[in-house]
């Protein structure tokens, strides 16, 4: 069950890949830049769907513009106790299983696709998300097999309040809402940013020993926005990211004493695929249809 943490993790820590073109296309790109200007604190539900099964994870985050951020898990129970902590410069996450800190190296691309080059954005209305007026607006892409994505921009703040992900068969796939939310509040310790002294940093990339693979494919307008690597369960991994500009791809890999598998096929409200190939455990995480899912890991070799 650990590993679903990771899974909830990659959708919280996955850098917004939002990159907008006006009205509804201006909203977005001042949802985009919101946490360089504002602060705040609230609590987010993340709601994921993993081989047809909802799992739902609550987080408090605490945002002091211009780049601190602290995510804590409380629910569910396997998750109770993880914490994210990103200081514009380096990240950090808290594993409450082994009691550590270990440093997370992110080396992200300068170069990121921008969101109308792939999607028609439309403002279709306007709802309430924790008790704020918000624009609601959706993301259709221009080509198909990818995922329609719609987003709650708050009215004042332009804070991204809500999001969610429809897949190609119409099943919603995720979900990221805050429950509640306070703008500027009044006051918290900077201490909550802090690392311990004692914190690990990683020894990776010198730590992964394997050769770490990338997808020869990739459906239309992705491009890779940067890699992740770090420390879980005692092994090293490799996360590497792509985007079209809104939706992430994410695949992650390490080193697995199982047999080979060959890579599975989703649930029709699943976006995750998991296989095993020459001593290595690949985790697929994709908002596309199962046929663009079954042609990445079919180009991974």
């Amino acid at each position: 069950m650990r590993r679903m943490l990771w899974l909830l993790v990659c959708v919280l820590i996955a850098p917004s890949a939002l990159w907008a073109a006006d009205s509804a296309i201006e909203i977005v790109r001042k949802a985009q830049l919101a946490d360089k200007y504002v602060s705040y604190s609230g609590s987010k539900a993340v709601r994921v769907m993993v081989n047809g099964k909802s799992t739902v994870s609550t987080v408090k985050i605490v945002h002091q513009r211009p780049d601190l951020t602290r995510k804590e898990f409380f629910s569910p129970s396997f998750c109770n106790g993880a914490i994210l902590l990103d200081r514009g410069a380096n990240k950090w996450k808290y594993d409450p299983q082994s009691k550590c800190w270990e440093q997370v190296n992110w080396m992200r691309s300068s170069d990121v696709p921008c969101l109308s080059d792939n999607h028609i954005l439309k403002l279709t209305g306007s709802e309430k998300v924790a008790g704020r007026d918000a624009y609601v607006i959706t993301a259709t892409p221009k080509t198909g097999g990818n995922a329609l994505y719609k987003v709650w921009v708050d009215k004042k703040s332009y804070l991204m309040l809500k999001s969610s992900s429809q897949n190609s068969t119409g099943a919603i796939t995720s979900t990221s809402a805050f429950t509640s939310l306070t703008i500027r509040p009044t006051s918290f310790s900077a201490s909550i940013f802090a690392v311990p002294a004692k914190a690990h940093k990683s020894d990776c990339p010198s730590c992964v020993n394997f050769t770490v693979r990338r997808p020869t494919y990739l459906p239309n307008g992705y491009q890779m926005i940067g890699q992740t690597r770090g420390i879980v369960e005692g092994r090293c991994y490799a996360h590497l990211q792509y985007s079209n500009g809104m939706s992430v791809i994410s695949l992650f890999e390490r080193k697995s004493d199982r047999a080979a598998t060959p890579p599975g096929t989703p649930h029709k409200a699943s976006s995750v695929m998991t296989w095993v190939r020459d001593g290595v455990m690949y985790t697929l995480i994709a908002d596309i249809s199962k046929t663009e899912q079954r042609k990445i890991a079919s180009s991974i070799k």
